[in-house]
C-alpha cells in the first residue's frame, strides 16, 4: 500500500511538471515581445526587445503595462496603443490564441503596404478596390506603429519598390500573390503552424484559390492587365477571414477586461 502511494505521488508530480513545462514553453514562444523570435514566426522583432529569451523580463514589462491600461477603453481604441496591444497579446498567450492577433496584425501590415503602393503610383481604382482602400479592414482598424513588423510585409514593400513593377504588371500580380500565399500558408492552409479558427467554408475557398493559378490568369484579360480585377478576386476572401477572426478577438477581449490586474482601474 505504501509503495502504491509513493508511486502515485511520483506519477502526479511528473504530470504536473510536464504540464508546467508545456504551459510556460508556449507562453515564451508566443508572448508579444518574443513573437517572431521563436518557433517559425514570421514577425520581425521590434527594437524595444532587450532580451527576447527572458520570460521574466517580459512578464515584468507586461505587469507594468497592465497598470497603465484603462479597462474602460473600447477594443479598437485599446489596440491602438502599445501598452494595450502588448497587454492583450500577453492575455491571449494564456488562452493559447495569440495566432488570432498575429494574423490580424500581419494582414493589416501587408494591406497597408499594398495600399500605400496603389496611392503612391496614382493607380486608377475601381469602386470595389476604392472601397477596400478607404473602407476596408485595414482602414478601419489601426495598430500601433511601434510594434513588430511582419517579414512578409517587409519583403512585399521592398519588391514593390523595384523598377520591374513599373514595366511588368504581371510581376506586380506575382509579388502580391506571393505575399498573400505566405499569409495563407502560415495561418489558414491545412497544417498551418499558426492555424486560426476560420470557418470550414472560408478556409476551403482560400485553399482552392491558393492552389490554383486562375487568379493570375483571370487578372490578365487579352492585352489588358487590370490590378482591380486581380484584387477583386483575392482580397474579399481575406477580408472575410479577418472579420471572422475579429469576432474571436472581441470575445477574448471581453474576458481580458475582467483580469484582476485591471479591476483597480475603475
Amino acid at each position: 500500500m505504501v509503495e502504491f502511494l509513493l508511486f502515485l505521488v511520483v506519477d502526479l508530480s511528473m504530470c504536473a511538471g510536464l504540464y508546467l513545462f508545456v504551459f510556460y514553453s508556449h507562453r515564451c514562444s508566443h508572448c508579444s515581445l518574443c513573437a517572431g523570435v521563436n518557433a517559425g514566426s514570421d514577425v520581425v522583432p521590434g527594437s524595444s526587445v532587450k532580451d527576447a529569451h527572458s520570460c521574466h523580463s517580459v512578464e515584468e514589462e507586461q505587469v507594468q503595462q497592465s497598470k497603465s491600461f484603462d479597462k474602460r477603453m473600447r477594443f479598437k481604441d485599446a489596440l491602438q496603443t502599445k501598452a494595450g496591444y502588448d497587454t492583450f497579446m500577453h492575455f491571449l498567450s494564456l488562452e493559447f490564441s495569440t495566432q488570432n492577433l498575429l494574423y490580424v496584425t500581419e494582414y493589416i501590415q501587408i494591406s497597408n503596404v499594398l495600399i500605400q503602393h496603389l496611392i503612391q503610383f496614382d493607380v486608377q481604382l475601381s469602386k470595389s478596390t476604392e472601397m477596400w482602400v478607404y473602407g476596408g479592414f485595414s482602414a478601419q482598424f489601426k495598430l500601433p506603429t511601434n510594434i513588430a513588423f511582419s517579414k512578409t510585409a517587409e519583403i512585399l514593400k521592398k519588391e514593390l519598390s523595384s523598377t520591374k513593377i513599373v514595366v511588368d504588371q504581371t510581376y506586380l500580380f506575382e509579388v502580391i500573390m506571393n505575399a498573400m500565399r505566405q499569409l495563407h500558408l502560415k495561418y489558414i492552409a491545412r497544417g498551418a503552424p499558426f492555424a486560426i479558427p476560420v470557418s470550414h467554408q472560408r478556409a476551403n475557398a482560400l485553399i482552392g484559390l491558393m492552389k490554383s493559378s486562375d487568379v493570375l490568369q483571370l487578372a490578365v484579360v487579352s492585352d489588358t492587365q487590370d490590378i482591380n480585377q486581380f484584387l477583386s478576386i483575392l482580397i474579399p476572401l481575406f477580408e472575410d477571414c479577418t472579420m471572422e477572426i475579429l469576432q474571436w478577438l472581441k470575445r477574448s477581449f471581453c474576458r481580458f477586461k475582467t483580469m484582476p490586474s485591471l479591476k483597480s482601474l475603475d
